[in-house]
């Protein structure tokens, strides 16, 4: 019932320093090139500056591999800067065969004496043509979807998790779709962040649930013209994005399961094709100009 619902997740408090901090670090690696580069966000800085930045990489034992030092100017108040580093022999985090990094990243300037710690893999997933490829090789995807298991009572525990990824592994799957729940209905659970911990672990590949945009392009698309509704959609999907995008598991994004289904979109005589939805279906496409929209963001 409706009244028996309430929290169903960790509640977290957080401090925030007086003085200037950093506010997260979204971490990019490039196999190709052989580079670590760092997009670090700075809040509360009194005046613009120098900032100094000491990168320590731990292995998993907590060991420090690597020490990397570098320097950038920042401006006053809220800010991104960027440093990059080469890195000519990473440990690189492969499907089943995962390797994994702490970043301790300190930052030294006017105002800012803080730190920050992030868990991420040395890998890079692209797109060449009609092929994937993992660090440069191409990977051949095996998706499954994890159905009832990605729910219920036990599915947020980590026992749980590492179970079913490891029996979907056993039976030659590569990569996993977490279907992306409705984040707007009450009482929905979702445990997003432990199967991505633990798939970063595993090495197991992930097609991450993004926030469904089901509520604001609606049915017929209609709702997506709605200039408030599209203001509090990017928000939230960009907060969504922050929060994820340094596990190394996840390659792809989901998001409206079923939103953009169409009668016709298994049929072999159609499939490879563009153009195969009839004109005449106006609130398809209608619903798939909104849902374009809404995650090219």
């Amino acid at each position: 019932a409706l009244e028996g619902k309430g929290l169903i997740g960790d509640v977290l408090l957080e401090s925030r320093p007086s003085r200037a901090w950093i506010v997260d670090v979204f971490i990019r690696t490039s196999v190709a090139h052989r580079e670590l580069a760092l997009d670090v966000e700075t809040a509360g800085l009194p005046r613009s500056g120098s900032i100094q930045f000491t990168a320590r990489l731990l292995n998993p034992f907590g060991r420090t591999e690597r020490v990397l030092r570098a320097s950038a100017a920042a401006p006053a108040g809220s800010g991104s800067v960027t440093v990059a580093w080469p890195w000519p022999d990473p440990r690189l985090w492969e499907a089943g065969a995962p390797e994994l990094y702490e970043l301790v990243l300190e930052a030294r300037g006017p105002g800012l004496d803080d730190a920050i710690r992030r868990t991420f893999g040395f890998r890079e997933f692209a797109v060449a043509g009609k092929h994937f490829m993992l660090n440069g090789t191409e990977i051949r995807l095996r998706p499954v979807h994890p159905d009832r298991e990605q729910w219920g009572g036990a599915a947020g525990t980590v026992e749980h998790v590492r179970g079913v990824l490891a029996g979907l592994r056993n039976a030659g799957f590569n990569l996993v779709e977490l279907w992306p729940v409705d984040h707007d209905e009450r009482g929905v659970i979702h445990y997003r962040d432990v199967w991505m911990d633990e798939a970063d672990r595993m090495g197991m590949l992930l097609i991450g649930p993004a926030l469904a945009p089901n509520a604001v392009v609606g049915w017929d698309g209609q709702l997506w013209d709605d200039a408030s509704r599209r203001a509090d959609w990017t928000a939230r999907m960009q907060r969504e994005m922050r929060e994820f995008r340094n596990h190394p598991s996840v390659v792809m994004w989901a998001a409206g399961g079923n939103l953009f289904g169409h009668v016709h979109d298994q049929d072999p005589r159609r499939l490879g094709r563009t153009g195969w939805v009839p004109a005449a279906d106006a609130a398809w496409h209608e619903r798939a100009r909104a849902g374009v929209a809404a995650l090219d963001l």
